[in-house]
């Protein structure tokens, strides 16, 4: 659905035991709200509107295309115009420490930021309505994973998980069979001792350890696949035939021919 379109297609809000969820809601008088509201935790995506957001004493300025958040532990006030369009998001405070508990980052996020219209989290956020919607009361636990990951989007707090240094360290170490640990821990700006104890306590095996594995696992494939011997030992980036030989009958207990007979 493209802006112009939800902007005139609103849905009523939707309150059930603290929760609440308001799509495409308009604001037909100036929003005041503060320390004093019910709600404990609220994210408000304001698609059309302006006004102010306070935190502890700082003042953000709302317009067209921001989000701001509410949390429990902080001083606030909000001022939002008339005529004003928002989508928003009301927990109450007992779910916030488990809120925190899976999305730390939570704490550390500056209460407003930019988020310019795109239609999927637009769709995402209606889904939370729906949910919402469609669950009774009793049910609304059902509706969790789907909230935790509209927050996850609206947020940016998913982005930024996208670019996690262990995780990048391990593309390399599948896919860059020339780079040794140690270029590939500079590259996740990581000196070797740091990578290869922080890639073991994320992964539970040394980064060497998780490549030769990487690389049977590949090799087994490659065997099922027809490839010759030779052809795996050169495309996994071994020196030559006997090494590859050694190093896969070491970890299977069968040498490359005897394990594609068998199979």
């Amino acid at each position: 659905m493209k802006l112009s379109e939800q902007l005139t297609s609103q849905k009523r809000n939707v309150s059930k035991l603290g929760f609440a969820c308001g799509i495409g809601t308009v604001v037909e008088k100036p929003v005041y709200t503060s320390q004093t509201q019910n709600y404990d935790f609220v994210i408000s995506w304001i698609l059309k509107g302006s006004g102010t957001f306070t935190e502890n004493g700082k003042a953000y300025p709302l317009h067209d295309g921001c989000v701001c958040m509410r949390r429990p532990d902080r001083d606030y006030r909000l001022e939002l115009k008339e005529s004003g369009i928002r989508n928003y998001l009301a927990l109450p405070q007992s779910v916030y420490p488990a809120l925190i508990c899976l999305i730390p980052e939570l704490e550390t996020l500056d209460p407003v930021w930019d988020l310019a219209y795109d239609d999927v989290c637009y769709e995402e956020f209606a889904s939370v309505y729906d949910r919402f919607s469609e669950l009774s009361s009793l049910e609304l636990y059902r509706a969790l994973p789907t909230v935790i990951h509209y927050i996850l989007h609206v947020t940016g707090i998913e982005r930024s998980r996208a670019y996690n240094p262990l995780l990048h360290g391990r593309i390399l170490l599948e896919e860059n069979t020339s780079l040794s640990i140690e270029e590939i821990a500079a590259r996740c700006g990581m000196n070797y001792h740091t990578f290869r104890k922080q890639f073991a306590k994320a992964f539970g095996i040394s980064p060497a350890q998780y490549r030769i594995r990487y690389k049977i696992a590949q090799a087994k494939q490659f065997l099922a696949a027809g490839l010759s011997v030779s052809e795996i030992a050169v495309s996994l980036g071994y020196p030559d035939i006997y090494s590859f030989t050694h190093q896969f009958t070491a970890l299977t207990g069968l040498s490359p021919t005897e394990f594609r007979n068998e199979r």
